[in-house]
Order: C-alpha cells, then sequence, then structure tokens
C-alpha cells in the first residue's frame, strides 16, 4: 500500500507541474472513493481536492478565452456566454463580429444576438444564417418575448389552454420561447401570432403523438392549418 501510494503521488506531482488539474481532481476524486485509504494519505487527498475546488471557483476565464469558447458553438459556448453577459460587450470591438463570423451553431448565436439587446449594442453586425444574410443593430431589436407576435401567440395559447390544460399550456409556452429566441435577428408580427400559436400547438400535438386531439383543437380554435409553418424546435449540437 505504501508502495501503491508512493508512486500516486509521484504522478499527481507530475500532473500539477503540467497543470493538468482536471486529470489530477478525477484521479483525486477516483481514490476518495475507495474503501480503505491510510489516514496520512486521505487526508492529503482532501486537502489537495478542496484546493482544487478553490481554484477552480476563483478562476474566472478572459474574454478572449470566452471569445473563443463562443466560436466553438458547443456546449462550452453556453457557459462562456454566461460569462460575457457579466461583461461590457462594448470592451470587445471587432471580436462580436468574429463570433458570428465562426458559423454559430443557431442557438449560440441567437443567445449571442440577445446579449447584444440587452446591451444596446449601436454597431452593425451581420449574421449568415442558414445561408441567409442577415443584417442588424441590436439597439433597434425587440429581446423575443417582447416583441409584437410572441406577445400576441402567447395570449393566444393562454386563452386556448389556460383553464382546461395549464401543462400543455407550459410544454406550448417553451415551445414559443425556443421559436422566438431562434428567429433572432428576425422576429414574429402581431399579425403573425394567431399562426405562431396554432403552429406551436401543432408542434407539440405532433411531439406528443397525438392527432386525434390536435383534430379536435383544429376544429375548436379554427384553426386555418394551411396557413401554419414548420416550427424548427431546438437544434442538437452536432459538434460534441
Amino acid at each position: 500500500m505504501a508502495d501503491y501510494y508512493s508512486q500516486f503521488w509521484l504522478k499527481i506531482e507530475e500532473l500539477l507541474r503540467e497543470e493538468e488539474t482536471d486529470e489530477v481532481f478525477r484521479l483525486v476524486n477516483e481514490e476518495l472513493s475507495m474503501p480503505y485509504i491510510p489516514m496520512a494519505d486521505e487526508e492529503r487527498l482532501l486537502l489537495l481536492a478542496k484546493s482544487l475546488r478553490k481554484e477552480d471557483v476563483k478562476r474566472t476565464p478572459s474574454l478572449e478565452e470566452c471569445v473563443l469558447s463562443v466560436k466553438k458553438s458547443s456546449l462550452e459556448s453556453l457557459a462562456a456566454l454566461d460569462q460575457l453577459r457579466k461583461s461590457n460587450l462594448r470592451m470587445l470591438g471587432g471580436q462580436i463580429q468574429e463570433m458570428f463570423d465562426a458559423d454559430l451553431h443557431p442557438l449560440i448565436g441567437s443567445l449571442l444576438i440577445q446579449l447584444c439587446i440587452e446591451q444596446q449594442l449601436t454597431e452593425t453586425f451581420v449574421w449568415v444564417k442558414d445561408g441567409q444574410r442577415m443584417e442588424f443593430i441590436p439597439m433597434y431589436l425587440p429581446l423575443p418575448w417582447e416583441s409584437d407576435g410572441y406577445i400576441a401567440a402567447h395570449q393566444i395559447l393562454r386563452e386556448w389552454l389556460e383553464n382546461d390544460n395549464p401543462s400543455l399550456l407550459k410544454m406550448c409556452v417553451d415551445v414559443l420561447d425556443g421559436e422566438a429566441a431562434l428567429a433572432l435577428p428576425m422576429s414574429f408580427s402581431d399579425e403573425e401570432g394567431m399562426i405562431l400559436a396554432g403552429s406551436v400547438l401543432k408542434f407539440v400535438y405532433k411531439a406528443l403523438d397525438d392527432v386525434n386531439e390536435w383534430r379536435k383543437a383544429v376544429i375548436k380554435f379554427k384553426i386555418e392549418e394551411p396557413q401554419l409553418f414548420e416550427i424548427s424546435g431546438l437544434p442538437e449540437f452536432s459538434t460534441l
């Protein structure tokens, strides 16, 4: 056992010198899960684990690191965007456009636009989304849930479902939130509210594989089905 831990600590020291802290943390936690650990080694392991946790909490990625992470368009980008939300985006200058130029995942791109809207940026940005070039100034864009079409669709869905099926209403609102966000930098007009509400309801019933209830809803709510459009749904990350 003594020889085992001698080798273990030599490996840990080497990993620390190489700044492989994630691997050290993994090995330490793995070791702490063992049924028996010599007391002196256990105390050392606990102290190291505590120290690594503190370092992880204290370390805040730089703006440059956040920008690079956003460009990767992976789940890590979500944490980077959350960090950027706490920063002054005006300090990034052309780096914001660089992020839009990085073939962003639709969700990452829409969340980045939301941050720019929240901070009322006045620069003109360009994002090529699904092959379409979109030019926009964030300051003049509504947030997804503030657009006229979203507000109208939300109200219509409440009128349809709030009393009889609140759980279905919640599912519809979740889909509506996602669709409005993914539409950025475009937004829905008040006239599109009814169509948007019907499209969302159809999407949810289709996801529930409940064609009969959808048919009843078309009649009950006088939904013009030919006018409805396909809801995209939240696209998956293909780069993970």
